[in-house]
C-alpha cells in the first residue's frame, strides 16, 4: 500500500507506523547524517551497505520508505551476477568460435611491403632472435610503415590454429565454476540511497523523536505538553515543541530546529528562553550541534544533535538533574529552623515580666548623688587649671 504525501506533510497512519518502527528511524537518521549511503563492492563479499548491516530486515524496510517517498534510490552501477549462485565474482572469457577453446591469443596481421606476404605477427617473429623476418623472402623487417604495415588485429586459436576477429564472449563464475553467456546472465543495478525533501522534513521536524521523549519525561513524573505554551515577562505567549513541568513548577522546554544554519537556529530561539525564564531550554539541531553550542554562553540553554544515538537519554538526564536540584531545595526548606518570636529573642522577663519598682526617694537620691559627684569632679578640674595659669603668669613676669 502506498501513500501520497499531503500538503501538511506525512499521512498520520504512516507517521504512526514510522514512530513505532525503530529500524525505519535508524535508516532515516543514518542517511541524513551521511548525506547518502553508497555501496561497498567486493568480488568475495559482494554488494554491501555497511551502515545498514546491523539492522535486521533493512532491505524490506528501506523499500517501504521508498514507497512512502521518504527515501530515493538512484543507480550508480550495474554488475553481472552468476545465474546459478548469485555471486558477482565473475570474469569474462573469450572462446574460439570453432572449437570453443579459451586458449586463444590476440595477434596482429602483418604485410611485408616488398614481397607482399601476409600473415600473423607470430609467423613473422623469429623464435631465436625475436626479430621480425619475412617467412617468404627471409628479409628482416625493421621499420613499420617502411618495411611492413599492420593490416589489423585478430584472435588466433592455439588449439585449432584458426583465426577470428570475433571470438565468443562468455562469463565464468569463480565462486561455483558455472560458465554462461550474456543471454543467461543476471545484470543487476546497484543503488545509492538518499533522503527526499519530504524525508528530510519529517526527520528535522522531530516528529519521529517527540513521542519517545514525551514518554521518557512522563516516566520521570513530569507533566508534559506538546506543543507547550509559556508566557514571558513581556506578556507574549511563546510556543515550544515540548514543555515539561516538575511537581514544584520548574520548566524544561524543548524545540526542534529545522534550519541548516546553526547560528540562525540559535539566535532565533534564545530570546524565547530569556523572555520566559525557563529553567532548562534544549535546542535540537539537525547537525553541527557542537559548533552551535559555542555560540551559547548560558548554562540553562543546551544544544543537542538530532543524530545523537542517545538523544532521549541525554534529555532524560537533563530532566533528572532538574528534579534532583528541586528535591535538594525542598529538603533544605523542610530542615530550616522555626522563626523566633520576640519573647524568645528579647527574653520573657523583658517583654512579659513585671518591672522592679524603685522608690521615688531612692531614685532622687541616686540621681542627686550622681550630680554631686559630677560637680565635685568638675570643681577639682577647674582648680587645677587656675593654678596652672598662675604659675605661667609668674614665669612670664619674672615673679
Amino acid at each position: 500500500m502506498s501513500f501520497q504525501p499531503t500538503t501538511l506533510g506525512i499521512p498520520e497512519e504512516v507517521k504512526k507506523e514510522l514512530i513505532s518502527d525503530p529500524i525505519a528511524r535508524k535508516i532515516l537518521i543514518t542517511i541524513f547524517k551521511m548525506g547518502s549511503v553508497r555501496p561497498k563492492i567486493g568480488l568475495e563479499t559482494g554488494i554491501r551497505y555497511p551502515p545498514f548491516e546491523d539492522l535486521p530486515n533493512w532491505r524490506s524496510t528501506i523499500e517501504k520508505l521508498i514507497r512512502y517517498k521518504l527515501v530515493d534510490k538512484s543507480i550508480v552501477d550495474r554488475l553481472i551476477h552468476c545465474p546459478r549462485c548469485g555471486s558477482i565474482h565473475v570474469s569474462s572469457r573469450l572462446l574460439c568460435p570453432w572449437c570453443k577453446s579459451f586458449n586463444i591469443e590476440p595477434t596482429y596481421i602483418i604485410q611485408h611491403t616488398l614481397c607482399g606476404y601476409i600473415d600473423t605477427e607470430s609467423k613473422f617473429r623469429d623464435p631465436n632472435t625475436g626479430q621480425l623476418v619475412c617467412p617468404k623472402c627471409k628479409r628482416p623487417l625493421r621499420k613499420e610503415g617502411l618495411d611492413y604495415v599492420v593490416i589489423g588485429k585478430v584472435f588466433e586459436c592455439l588449439n585449432c590454429k584458426r583465426k577470428s576477429n570475433k571470438p565468443l564472449i562468455v562469463f565464468y563464475c569463480r565462486n561455483c565454476g558455472h560458465q554462461f553467456d550474456y543471454l543467461n546472465t543476471s545484470y543487476e543495478p546497484v543503488y545509492e540511497f538518499t533522503l527526499t525533501p519530504l524525508g528530510q522534513r519529517l526527520l528535522t521536524s522531530g516528529e519521529l523523536h517527540k513521542q519517545d521523549i514525551i514518554e521518557a519525561l512522563k516516566e520521570l513524573g513530569l507533566m508534559v505538553e506538546s506543543p507547550g505554551k509559556e508566557r514571558g515577562r513581556s506578556g507574549i505567549e511563546h510556543v515550544f515543541d515540548i514543555i515539561a513541568r516538575t511537581p514544584q513548577g520548574r520548566v524544561l522546554a524543548i524545540d526542534f530546529a529545522e534550519e541548516k544554519d546553526p547560528s540562525l537556529a540559535i539566535t532565533s530561539r534564545v530570546p524565547k528562553a530569556l523572555d520566559t525564564g525557563v529553567d532548562r531550554y534544549v535546542i535540537i539541531l539537525p547537525a553541527n550541534a557542537f559548533e552551535a553550542s559555542m555560540l551559547v554562553q548560558m548554562k540553562n540553554i543546551i544544544v543537542l544533535d538530532l543524530t545523537e544515538p542517545y538523544l532521549v537519554e541525554r534529555i532524560k538526564n537533563i530532566a533528572k538533574e532538574l528534579l534532583k536540584k528541586e528535591a535538594k531545595e525542598v529538603e533544605v526548606t523542610a530542615e530550616a529552623p522555626p522563626e523566633l518570636g520576640e519573647e524568645a529573642f528579647f527574653g520573657e522577663e523583658m517583654l512579659g515580666g513585671e518591672e522592679e519598682e524603685i522608690p521615688e526617694e531612692g531614685l532622687l537620691f541616686e540621681e542627686g548623688g550622681e550630680r554631686k559627684e559630677e560637680e565635685e569632679k568638675g570643681g577639682e578640674e577647674k582648680g587645677k587649671e587656675e593654678k596652672k595659669e598662675e604659675l605661667l603668669a609668674d614665669e612670664f613676669f619674672g615673679g
